[in-house]
């Protein structure tokens, strides 16, 4: 994108991968291919009146989408409202096994549903108060306390969608999302296609340093190549075709060639594979259970993010094969460091596309961590990206980590 007038130059800051909000997904250039625009007017439309922009008043460009989401029709009117979105909008880009629960948002956010172009003089800013529950370990996904009632929410005409799990095959698909980007009408926008099965995914994030809590890492995310799905889609409800039931949110997309920062990519075999112009979204399923029928929401059934920490050495997510030495290859080491507060830990590694961490098949015998059996433990000598799964226990319990909540962490050998 170039950059020649003051305004260019402006908007061009305003829209930098580094200050954008909304990394997973790259803001829409000008002559981007856009979805069409949704009418508050067309009786079409009355099922996406939930949905809305997640936006900060404070700082630049942080704008997902949103949607009012209850575990029933009829929520109890004294019950705050919740939305739902994408980990990445709603607590940021987390860590690759963090969950941030029930922790206060911060002034300056709000959520504007029914967010429409042709009923402007409608929007009304409900403030964002509390994250109630937001990821990036496995899944993408974040819930969050509005400054309002159910009650409140319903009588400004606004009703919540409910959740439900996708059965079988996977069905085609339609989203109402508000892409951002060098463009005027910001605002719902609709987009349907068909979708592949969940294929496992990695990607890390566009940074001068590299961080080491990354590569995130989505075993099941959902392949489709829905056009216009830009930064600002993020977090938008993902539909079976023509349904009123939320099956997924939106996550990320590859939208240029390569793989690793700010670039998705599937693992097949093993290997890295860039699909380009795929975008991809995590399933709703895991949050059926939380959101409760009077319209509050219950963690308590979902990973908390206290399983074993791991701790990445060196710079970065990825290694080479280690050098040749009389004629033959030595590997180089995983380099990771556990968490001294933990007592034992158990793990197992392979291809990431292979290796269910959920699973206890293939886990090793329980070793001491003060011996630290991760720092020196010799990569695999054939390149491909690999998936570390582990779980611990702490001194004294006699609780392992649930398989289902086992840490992971990926390492590309070059």
């Amino acid at each position: 994108m170039k950059c020649l007038s003051a305004l260019g130059l402006f908007l061009c800051a305003l829209h930098a991968p580094s200050s954008w909000s909304d990394p997973l997904n790259a803001p829409a250039p000008k002559d981007a291919v856009l979805a069409p625009l949704l009418s508050a007017h067309d009786v079409t439309s009355e099922r996406f009146f939930a949905v809305g922009q997640l936006k900060s008043t404070i700082g630049i460009g942080w704008s997902c989408t949103a949607t009012l989401v209850a575990g029933s029709d009829t929520p109890d009117p004294q019950k705050p409202a919740l939305i739902l979105t994408a980990g990445h909008c709603a607590a940021g880009t987390t860590g690759d096994n963090e969950v941030v629960m029930d922790r206060p948002r911060g002034e300056g956010w709000f959520f504007t549903p029914s967010y429409f172009h042709d009923n402007k003089d409608q929007h009304v800013r409900i403030p964002i108060v509390r994250i109630l529950y937001s990821t990036m370990k496995s899944t993408d996904v974040g819930v969050l306390q509005l400054g309002e009632t159910w009650g409140e929410v319903l009588a400004k005409g606004f009703k919540p969608m409910r959740l439900r799990a996708i059965d079988g095959a996977i069905p085609d698909i339609d989203i109402a999302h508000i892409p951002i980007g060098l463009f005027r009408d910001h605002y719902l926008r609709y987009s349907e296609c068909s979708s592949r099965q969940p294929v496992a995914l990695f990607e890390t994030l566009r940074a001068i340093e590299p961080r080491k809590d990354m590569p995130w890492f989505w075993p099941r995310a959902t392949p489709n190549p829905c056009i216009g799905l830009y930064g600002g889609s993020s977090g938008s409800p993902i539909f079976a075709r023509g349904e009123w039931a939320i099956i997924g949110v939106h996550s990320t997309g590859l939208r240029e060639e390569g793989c690793g920062s700010g670039k998705p990519c599937e693992i097949e075999g093993g290997q890295p594979v860039g699909k380009l112009g795929t975008s991809y979204f995590a399933s709703t399923e895991r949050l059926l259970e939380a959101f409760k029928a009077d319209g509050s929401f219950d963690a308590s059934s979902l990973d908390p993010g206290t399983g074993i920490v791991i701790h990445r050495q060196g710079n970065g997510d990825s290694v080479p094969i280690g050098p040749e030495v009389a004629g033959e290859r030595r590997p180089v080491r995983w380099g990771m460091l556990i968490d001294e507060a933990f007592e034992s830990i158990r793990y197992k590694i392979g291809p990431a596309d292979e290796t269910p961490c959920e699973q206890p098949k293939g886990y090793g015998e329980a070793e001491s961590v003060l011996k630290q059996p991760l720092m020196d433990l010799a990569t695999p000598m054939v390149p491909g990206v690999y998936a570390l799964c582990a779980v611990g226990k702490r001194p004294g319990s006699t609780q392992w980590q649930p398989w289902s909540q086992a840490t992971v962490k990926l390492l590309r050998v070059e």
